[in-house]
């Protein structure tokens, strides 16, 4: 009964949450940014240009922006900031940088930062303890630094992907970037070897998400989880269509078998996150467009004409249409036609 009704339910707050910040009900502008990165978990509906993630999270940047969250005071005064919330605006900044980068990364979009528009330095250790100087054992800093040196590396990925980007070296990237990035990078990338590095770096993504799930972590996931899976899912999708072009049905099996082990993950995520539901729709349909693909290959011959492969890749198209059928929102208007609902928070 509560699972079922758990999409209703934080659809209803979701939008009275939204009312409450479009109404500038909070003239605290900190809480604003906290509140637009909050906002940013919820996955309202399809618009991604004119709400969910993107959006929210750039509203928290511009904000932040405003109130100079990027610069840094370190060797100012400390009569123009007391060091508590000189260190609350440090924190604040890292963590509104993660998340615009990754989004950006995410939705293929230009970020709202840029390298050379910020001169906040890292974070220590040292500023996630508490009052009496106890660590703060609420927050992981291990992964709070690591994240936001790997987000520096986005920006130079984004970078060169931009319409006019500059060329230059993706080498010296690689060794510090993690599986999805590599994937984001080598997939545009006309390199030789991009290929082989595409598929090495979705085959990692596939083994940690495995690995996430038999620790029963997976749970843990942000809403950027999907972002990865569905690159993963596309990955091993081309090798099989580019393995069954060339009558290579070794390696085309083999991808086949790796899109058949995300489903699992994909339906763990699911469980937690609504929007995954449609990427598991996706997956679902590749992977049976993939079987009916492997099942002819194996039916003609391998001179086969050349008509026939481009049968095969007929069928490799996906259809939207199919995979969207069904997919509904809540009512989200029960329950929000009177003004009572303003003192039932």
């Amino acid at each position: 009964m509560v699972a079922s009704s758990r999409p209703t339910v934080t659809a209803t707050l979701f939008r009275r949450a939204k009312s409450i910040f479009e109404l500038r009900h909070e003239n605290d502008r900190v809480y604003l940014v906290q509140a637009a990165l909050l906002i940013a978990w919820h996955v309202e509906d399809s618009d991604t240009i004119s709400s969910n993630s993107y959006h929210w999270v750039g509203q928290a940047t511009r904000i932040a922006l405003g109130l100079g969250m990027h610069r840094d005071l370190t060797g100012r005064s400390t009569t123009l900031m007391p060091g508590f919330d000189r260190r609350h605006y440090r924190r604040l900044w890292w963590l509104v940088f993660q998340a615009e980068t990754m989004t950006a990364l995410e939705y293929g979009r230009p970020s709202m930062v840029r390298s050379e528009d910020y001169d906040q330095p890292p974070l220590n250790h040292g500023e996630f303890r508490n009052f009496d100087g106890s660590l703060d054992t609420l927050i992981c800093a291990d992964y709070f630094l690591i994240n936001s040196e790997l987000c520096e590396i986005v920006l130079q990925v984004l970078a060169l992907n931009a319409p006019n980007a500059q060329i230059l070296d993706s080498a010296g990237i690689d060794e510090r970037l993690a599986s999805l990035v590599v994937l984001v990078l080598h997939r545009t990338t006309r390199s030789p070897d991009s290929p082989i590095i595409a598929r090495e770096a979705a085959s990692t993504i596939l083994t940690t998400f495995e690995t996430m799930l038999s620790a029963g972590s997976i749970r843990k996931c942000s809403f950027h989880c999907s972002t990865p899976l569905l690159a993963a899912g596309i990955q091993f999708f081309q090798d099989m269509k580019s393995a069954v072009s060339t009558t290579a049905l070794m390696r085309a099996n083999a991808a086949h078998a790796q899109l058949e082990r995300l489903l699992r993950p994909v339906e763990e995520l699911a469980k937690y996150w609504p929007h995954v539901e449609t990427l598991s729709k996706l997956c679902i349909s590749l992977f049976n467009r993939g079987m009916a693909m492997l099942s002819d290959a194996t039916v003609h011959q391998p001179d086969g004409e050349a008509d026939s492969q481009a049968d095969f890749l007929a069928q490799a198209d996906i259809s939207w249409h199919d995979i969207m059928a069904g997919y509904q929102l809540p009512d989200l208007r029960q329950g929000l036609d009177t003004q009572e609902w303003m003192y039932s928070l």
